[in-house]
């Protein structure tokens, strides 16, 4: 059969932006090449929709997923729901490659109003940062991942909620069973940062280990930091 016209390749990645779509087993290697897609559009899946009813319900599944130019994940546009990224490598974003912002090592973005997005079981590994990054008005359950070797620029290389924009749209995170393990250059502080978060924002944290928290008797919210 003819595949979705709202499936698309972009530069070694893949567009997403239709409804009821399953990817499994596939690798996505992005890489530096020069081509037709400009590199700040180059994500290894890239998933949302400004036409029609937007992209939802939305499942990918044992993924491997590298050497994205703008993030190696990423969701957006406000109709853009009820996504799952599980059982899936996320590694590699490249830094020194041909993004016009210069580095740009980035993990997975959970983009502006997109809603209802998870991150299951999968393995979140040497991006400098957005290890995750919730922008305003998302939400998100974030459960049982491993992430490793983020970079050192302090706390945002982490999990980042923070309200960069100014917005003032509250971020709604599910944060439970994640292990944040640094690598020797990774900045070392709570996983879960949030600097000028929106009113209204809620994190609910349980389980979670790394920097900050290394056993079950330490208090939850030391995985957590909202300065």
């Amino acid at each position: 059969t003819a595949p979705d016209p709202g499936v698309t390749l972009t530069g070694g990645g893949i567009r997403i932006e239709t409804h009821d779509v399953l990817v499994r087993h596939l690798a996505v290697r992005v890489g530096g090449e020069l081509g037709p897609v400009p590199a700040e559009d180059r994500d290894a899946v890239g998933i949302g929709s400004d036409r029609g009813g937007g992209a939802h319900d939305v499942v990918l599944d044992h993924l491997s997923l590298t050497w994205g130019i703008d993030e190696n994940f990423s969701t957006w546009y406000r109709s853009t729901r009820d996504i799952t990224l599980s059982d899936s490598i996320v590694a590699e974003g490249l830094d020194e490659s041909i993004h016009p912002k210069g580095r740009h090592s980035k993990g997975i973005l959970i983009g502006d109003q997109t809603t209802r997005i998870s991150l299951l079981r999968n393995l979140v590994a040497h991006h400098v940062e957005r290890n995750p990054y919730l922008k305003g008005g998302s939400s998100a359950e974030v459960l049982n991942n491993l992430v490793y070797g983020w970079g050192p620029r302090g706390g945002w290389t982490q999990c980042n909620l923070s309200d960069n924009t100014g917005d003032n749209l509250p971020v709604l995170l599910n944060f439970i069973g994640n292990v944040y393990k640094p690598a020797p250059k990774s900045f070392v502080g709570p996983p879960v940062f949030a600097k000028g978060a929106a009113s209204g924002t809620r994190v609910f944290v349980r389980d979670n280990f790394g920097p900050g928290r290394q056993d079950a008797g330490d208090d939850e919210w030391k995985i957590s930091s909202m300065d």
